[in-house]
């Protein structure tokens, strides 16, 4: 049965390929105002999960949708209002400057040209990269083009949408980020949450997971073995089980939240 409230949602989610079973009846929600955090080892079926929503892969059994709809039938066009996705990697060979990079994620909306660039500056500056506006694309460090694409993804998504509620979807949005520039980037995704729009997230860090996720789930061997919020998923007993690492949990003395200590 649907859940109502979901903004996105996946129903026994069923991937093969080559004979062997790489998802298995996966079932998740993201409702608007909620960040979901997805951990699992390397191989775990992280990645395919996420593929299998965008629609970059096939899935033999499932629904995914979007707004209560089924994601494959909306208009290419009307699910770029509602969906924000920031792949692992984001290919671009282009001499682009920063700010034509981040204004292809304006490519959808009719607004004006200068709303584009005023909302273009406004996500840059969100994700601290305002001062590489005029730089070209390709000269930037990984963590440098990480932070664009970013920006590129929520001036798609900026303004809310008469669609349905908005969502986002990074994949290892933190992988080349240092620790300052990894909160700020979750620290966005909590705000977009916040207003209205649904997030899922996966991550390899079980502390920023920890502290910035409503609800956690865990994957391991394309099933998902853990759901909940971070105090009843990050235990020592779910850790040792699914990434036989034996750790100790504490509660972090200024957040509340469980502190993982490898």
């Amino acid at each position: 049965m649907m859940d109502q409230k979901a903004c996105l949602e996946v129903a026994g989610l069923t991937v093969e390929r080559g004979g062997r079973l790489l998802l298995q009846d996966i079932s998740l929600s993201v409702a608007p105002g909620e960040m979901v955090a997805v951990l699992g080892p390397n191989g775990a079926g992280k990645s395919t999960l996420f593929r299998s929503i965008t629609g970059e892969m096939a899935f033999q059994q499932g629904l995914v949708s979007l707004g209560q709809q089924a994601i494959d039938s909306w208009s290419p066009l009307d699910k770029a209002h509602l969906l924000g996705v920031l792949p692992q990697s984001s290919t671009l060979n282009f001499s682009f400057s920063v700010e034509e990079v981040v204004l292809l994620g304006r490519t959808p909306h009719a607004t004006s040209n200068a709303e584009n660039l005023e909302i273009v500056t406004a996500a840059l500056k969100k994700v601290d990269a305002l001062h590489l506006l005029e730089r070209n694309y390709t000269a930037l460090s990984g963590g440098e083009k990480q932070r664009v694409h970013l920006a590129r993804v929520l001036a798609q998504v900026w303004e809310p949408s008469a669609r349905g509620s908005r969502v986002l979807l990074l994949d290892e949005p933190t992988s080349a980020l240092d620790p300052a520039h990894q909160h700020l980037t979750l620290q966005v995704a909590r705000e977009f949450a916040t207003a209205d729009t649904g997030c899922m997230v996966i991550l390899h860090d079980f502390n920023l997971a920890a502290r910035y996720a409503d609800r956690v789930l865990v994957i391991q061997n394309g099933q998902l073995v853990a759901s909940g919020t971070p105090d009843e998923v990050m235990t020592p007993d779910v850790i040792h089980r699914v990434f036989e690492l034996d750790v100790v949990v504490m509660k972090h003395p200024q957040h509340g939240c469980p502190l993982v200590i490898t």
